[in-house]
């Protein structure tokens, strides 16, 4: 899987399922290399199989729930990211999926809670300072997106510089 040898890793995956018809994890991997392939029907089942054979496995939840939100099932994908985090409160990708969703669904403050909590995971992912900064700018509190801004490139995040140049005046006439 991790060397990108998809047809390998779905035969070698099938064959320990035949071995362990069981095992959740496999269930899961093969999950996530037909959602890598954009085969999401095969994606769902895999991850809803190993949801009922491992129900204390988090990241199939959170396999689902991208897999839902790809077809514009976001409720659903909503469901699984909460039911990922109630399994495993610290667990970084299902916040910032869940992040991102509630920013695509403008629920700001849910998106900022969630956000600061993979800040509180882990402070080096770039994409959230940014996400943050564009929610501070619509919300017209230009000196925290400026903030947010610095921080996502200092994290290595691409900003544009049109943005960037917004929020510095704007940041500067509310100061002044």
């Amino acid at each position: 899987m991790k060397k990108g040898l998809a047809e390998e890793a779905i035969r070698e995956l099938k064959n320990a399922i035949k071995i362990k018809s069981d095992y959740g994890i496999a269930y899961y991997n093969l999950g996530h290399v037909y959602l890598g392939r954009g085969m999401l029907e095969e994606a769902e089942i895999a991850s809803q199989k190993a949801i009922s054979l491992n129900p204390e496995l988090s990241e199939p939840h959170v396999l689902l729930g991208i897999v839902y939100e790809i077809v514009n099932r976001n409720d659903e994908a909503e469901i699984e990211y909460k039911k990922a985090l109630k399994l495993k409160p610290n667990y970084l990708e299902a916040h910032l999926n869940l992040g991102n969703l509630y920013f695509k669904k403008n629920l700001l403050s849910d998106s900022v809670f969630h956000y600061n909590r993979v800040i509180e995971i882990n402070p080096h992912i770039g994409q959230v300072y940014n996400n943050l900064a564009l929610i501070f700018f619509d919300q017209k509190k230009y000196s925290l997106a400026l903030k947010y801004t610095i921080m996502a490139e200092q994290r290595g995040s691409q900003v544009h510089p049109e943005f960037k140049k917004r929020i510095l005046d704007l940041a500067k006439k509310k100061d002044n």
